[in-house]
C-alpha cells in the first residue's frame, strides 16, 4: 500500500497461484519487497526494511520457504536493488559502493545460507553525479547455466536523444567468477540503439537477456507509483506479489 516516498507506505510479499487464483501473504511486517524465487521454486529471497530503514541504509536479505516457514536473515544491509537467484544456487545482489567519495553500485553473490559472499562486479569506472540515478550495476540476471551475469549498467550521461539529467543504461555481461582488476565485460547494447534502457514517449524500453535470447519488455514509467504490486512469476505455476 502506498508508493515510493510515502512515509505511511507498506509492502509485503504474497504468493499467487496462477491456476487457482489463491493468494497467500508470506510476510506481515509491512517492509518486505523485491522477492525472487529459488531455481526449484521452493524458496524465496527478499529484502526487509525497504520502507522502514533510514535513507542510505540498505534493507536486510531474507530467505524463506514458499509456505512462509523457515524465515532466516542471511545478510544485514545487503539489498541495494532487485535480487536474482541463479540456477547454480547463488543469490545475486546489488551492492552500494563509495570509494573515496565516488558513489556507484556493483554486484555480489552469496549462498542462500549467507555464506561465501563474493564480489563479481565493481560497477565500472563512473561515479554518480549529484541528483542523478546511480551509475553502475542494477537489475541483475543470470544465464541458464549460471556462468554469465547480466546487468543494467548505468552511465553518468543522458541516453542518445534523451533529456538532460537522465541516466543512460546499457546491457552488460560478465562471468559469475569473482571480480578482479581487468575482469572482462561485454557491452550487449544494440548498435542501432545505444542505450538498452532509454526513456521514450513516457515509457521505459528494456532489453533483457533470457537464457541466450534477447527479448524486449515495455512498462509504464508511471506504473511503479500507481500499481498496488509487482509480479515475479515462476514456472511452478505461482507468482509473487509485492
Amino acid at each position: 500500500m502506498g508508493g515510493y516516498g510515502d512515509p505511511e507506505g507498506k509492502s509485503d510479499v504474497a504468493l499467487y497461484d496462477v491456476a487457482t487464483g489463491a493468494q497467500t501473504v508470506l510476510t506481515q511486517t509491512g517492509d518486505a519487497s523485491q522477492p525472487t524465487f529459488s531455481p526449484d521454486g521452493q524458496r524465496i529471497a527478499y529484502g526487509r526494511g525497504t520502507l522502514t530503514k533510514p535513507n542510505g541504509v540498505a534493507p536486510d536479505l531474507y530467505v524463506t520457504k514458499i509456505d512462509g516457514t523457515g524465515e532466516q536473515c542471511i545478510g544485514e544491509g545487503e539489498v541495494g536493488g532487485d535480487l536474482a537467484w541463479s540456477s547454480d544456487d547463488w543469490i545475486l545482489i546489488v551492492v552500494p559502493l563509495n570509494v573515496g567519495g565516488c558513489f556507484k553500485t556493483g554486484l555480489a553473490k552469496m549462498r542462500p545460507d549467507g555464506s561465501s559472499r563474493t564480489k563479481v562486479s565493481d560497477g565500472g569506472p563512473n561515479c554518480t553525479p549529484m541528483g542523478m540515478e546511480q551509475s553502475g550495476d542494477a537489475d541483475p540476471g543470470a544465464s541458464a547455466d549460471g556462468k554469465t551475469i547480466y546487468s543494467s549498467r548505468g552511465f553518468p550521461t543522458p541516453p542518445a536523444g534523451g533529456p538532460s539529467g537522465t541516466t543512460e543504461r546499457k546491457l552488460y555481461a560478465f562471468s559469475s567468477e569473482a571480480w578482479q582488476e581487468g575482469k572482462a565485460e561485454l557491452d550487449l547494447s544494440l548498435p542501432s540503439e545505444l542505450s538498452t534502457l532509454v526513456h521514450k514517449f513516457g515509457f521505459l524500453v528494456r532489453s533483457r537477456i533470457v537464457g541466450h535470447a534477447a527479448t524486449r519488455e515495455w512498462s509504464s514509467l508511471r506504473s511503479r507509483a500507481a500499481r498496488p504490486f509487482r509480479v515475479n512469476r515462476h514456472s511452478n505455476g505461482r507468482a509473487m506479489l509485492w
